[in-house]
């Protein structure tokens, strides 16, 4: 149904979510390197470097063109 009002709230979570994204997007970008790599077992783009760190020992790791479909 419509809404009366003119100006409905905002979402605050969604906000806080697309700038989260964007703010990420953006850093990734200045960075100058392109994120090409998906670690399966935490559900995010990675870094070579990233790769290779502490953090991601026995993951394992897909590149992004063949994982996006799926989280379409």
């Amino acid at each position: 149904r419509r809404s009366s009002n003119r100006d409905p709230p905002c979402n605050l979570v969604l906000k806080n979510l697309c700038e989260s994204f964007l703010k990420e997007k953006n850093e990734s970008l200045s960075s100058g390197e392109k994120l090409k790599l998906f670690c399966l077992e935490d559900k995010q783009p990675v870094c070579l470097v990233c790769r290779d760190s502490q953090k991601h020992v026995n993951h394992t790791f897909r590149p992004i063109s063949e994982v996006v479909p799926s989280y379409k």
